[in-house]
Formats: structure tokens, C-alpha cells, sequence
């Protein structure tokens, strides 16, 4: 998926707002049903800092951040725990830079907790043999709580799907890329059970592996629950298409045909036409989200209005009603207008308009 993800709307599940009751067992309430809560007042970590240093792109940690939301609601209910982030996997517990002792540094003497490959280490990548290959790059941490109790943490670990093999980089096989998972993730378990004594052996952990292939474009493909120190690894069936590319029509022909007339009626509201393009991600093969990427340069505000209106409009040519759906006009590298379609229904809801 591109790194302009169609996970924008991230920010809504990051902010929270104050409740006006003690209904909520954390005092606060999410901006959207079914989403987490922030605990407020929000705990700012220094973890951001080594986020932003490895991706830039905000729209990319949203992706990653936001994903990995979605995935815990799974196993932690949205409407009994809130959220902090970092309590534990903090800056100083990650960085590994420099030769420093850090989880996402080289497994050695020095810093037996490093989850990367020795340097030096043959690595198999069921395509060649690789020499102590970065693989781990980051590492996101949701923690769940119900008033001050700990109830649950979510990780992402953010891996490459890929090293480099005779000065070439090739795609890690999905055998060889489970086996490292499991191992990753199992030492990772053991380490934050044994030292954090609030941790220990009682709190569920469940981890989910984003991966990041040759061309920069990530998913979530793996993951595991950890009831105890136990834990069985599962893929995850993401997968990720623009539109329109002959990938997705092939994947979804009738999807695909929606779309064109979708973008067809948008880009003819205009003598000359707006350009109309689309992410979309499918999870277990059912369509999950779409976003839309409505961009009319050199128009006036009316005219804005007049795509916009259409674009809302013509939304209900998509008659899956179990995905999300996000459209996003743009003008000048700017966003004029943002409508949103939630799951479960027909209805769009206007977020804003400049």
C-alpha cells in the first residue's frame, strides 16, 4: 500500500474527548463508537522521537499506529479499557543506535536482548543466504486500561520483508519469515514479562508484525495472542490495491467497474475534470476500507463545493456497507473537503470543509 495510506482517518482514533459522566470506567469518551479512548490527560512518550526518525511520513505511522487499534479490538473491548502508549517499550528500552544496548539493536554479548540477527550471522531467506540482515526496525505499544488497572498490551513490531543477498535485495519466503516471527515475538513476550513485575505472567500481550516490502509499501501479516508465555502465530490476510490497476480488477472486477463509473460521474461535474484515483484494503479477502483522492486543481470555491457534492452523492453507487469509506477532495496540495461512510451504514458524514 502506498505510504499515503488509506488510514488517515488514524487521527480520530488517537484524540479523545472529556466525558461529562462517569460512565466510562476511564472518564473519557472516544470521538467515534467503537473506537479506544485516550486516558487523559494524554502521557506523551519520547518513543515519537525514533518513530519519526525511521518514518517520516505521517500518514505511514498512522497506518501502522491505527492498524494495530483496529487489530486489538479483537481482544481488548473498546468500551472497557482506554489507552496509553509506551508505558513500558519506552526510548530508551528501543534505541539501539550508535552501538547502544536496545531491543531493535543485534542480538550480542553486549545486548543480549537485541531482536535483530548477529552481525555476521547467516540468515536464510528461503531466497538466498543473508549476513545478519536488519529486519526489526520499530516497535509500537498500545497499553489497555480499565480505570488504573493494566489490562491488556498491543505491540507492532515493524519488520523489512525482505535483505539484501549478494548486494541484491530479495523477498524473505513466508516459511522463513514466520520462523523469525515467532521467534521475535516469543523473546519479546519473555523479555517484558520478566522485567516488568506489573507485567509478569497475568497480562495478555498480543503482538502484530507490520511488514514493510522492497518498494516501501506495508501490511500487517502476522500475528499472536499471549495468554501466559504462550502464543501461536497466525497470518493475517491483508492485502492492498490502487485503483484503477489491472491488479485490482483482476482481484475484484465488480469493485473495479464501480469505481469507473464512480470516477466518471465525479470528473465530468466539471467542464475540466478532476482526478479521481482510490486506495483500497481487503482483510480476509472482504473489502475493509477505501479511500478516494479527489484532486480539482484551479478551481474556484464553488466549484470545490459542486465536486464535493457529487463525490457524496455518488457515493452510494458502493453498496458494500460492512467497510469504511473515506473521500478527500483535494486543491493546491491541500485538503478542501473530507467525507466519511462508517460501516454498517449508508450515511455520509462531512469531517470538513475548508
Amino acid at each position: 500500500m502506498r505510504k499515503s495510506s488509506i488510514l488517515c482517518l488514524g487521527l480520530s482514533l488517537v484524540l479523545s474527548l472529556t466525558a461529562c459522566s462517569n460512565t466510562n470506567t476511564n472518564e473519557s469518551q472516544p470521538l467515534k463508537e467503537g473506537d479506544y479512548a485516550a486516558i487523559l490527560p494524554y502521557e506523551t512518550s519520547t518513543t515519537r522521537v525514533k518513530h519519526v526518525g525511521l518514518f517520516n511520513d505521517l500518514d505511514f505511522r498512522l497506518q501502522i499506529e491505527t492498524g494495530l487499534m483496529n487489530l486489538s479490538k479483537d481482544y481488548f473491548d473498546p468500551n472497557e479499557v482506554g489507552y496509553k502508549t509506551h508505558q513500558y517499550l519506552t526510548y530508551d528500552e528501543l534505541d539501539a543506535t550508535n552501538g547502544s544496548r536496545g531491543l531493535l539493536g543485534t542480538l550480542r554479548d553486549d545486548n543480549p536482548n537485541g531482536l535483530n540477527p548477529t552481525t555476521g550471522e547467516e540468515f536464510d531467506t528461503g531466497n538466498g543466504i543473508a549476513i545478519g540482515p536488519v529486519l526489526l526496525m520499530d516497535a509500537y505499544e498500545l497499553d489497555f486500561y480499565s480505570k488504573d488497572k493494566l489490562k491488556g498490551i498491543s505491540v507492532s513490531l515493524v519488520m523489512n520483508s525482505y535483505a539484501e543477498v549478494d548486494g541484491e535485495n530479495v523477498d524473505i519466503t513466508n516459511k522463513q519469515m514466520k520462523s523469525y516471527v515467532e521467534v521475535t515475538c516469543n523473546k519479546m513476550v519473555n523479555f517484558m514479562r520478566s522485567r516488568y513485575n506489573d507485567i509478569g505472567n497475568k497480562i495478555p500481550i498480543y503482538i502484530a508484525i507490520f511488514t514493510v516490502d522492497k518498494k516501501g509499501f506495508g501490511a500487517y501479516a502476522y500475528d499472536t495472542f499471549y495468554q501466559g508465555y504462550a502464543g501461536k502465530c497466525q497470518e493475517l490476510q491483508q492485502q492492498y490495491f490502487d485503483l484503477p490497476t489491472s491488479a485490482a480488477r483482476e482481484y475484484d472486477e465488480e469493485l473495479y467497474n464501480t469505481f469507473v463509473n464512480y470516477r466518471e460521474k465525479v470528473s465530468n461535474v466539471l467542464p475540466d475534470s478532476a482526478y479521481v484515483t482510490a486506495e483500497i484494503m481487503y482483510q480476509n479477502k472482504a473489502l475493509a476500507r477505501m479511500e478516494i483522492h479527489i484532486t480539482a486543481t484551479g478551481k474556484t470555491a464553488g466549484e470545490l463545493l459542486a465536486v464535493s457534492q457529487a463525490a457524496r452523492e455518488y457515493l452510494s453507487m458502493f453498496d458494500r456497507t460492512d467497510c469504511r469509506y473515506l473521500v478527500r477532495i483535494e486543491t493546491g496540495g491541500e485538503t478542501f473537503t473530507l467525507i466519511e461512510r462508517d460501516p454498517g451504514t449508508t450515511k455520509t458524514n462531512v469531517i470538513s470543509t475548508l
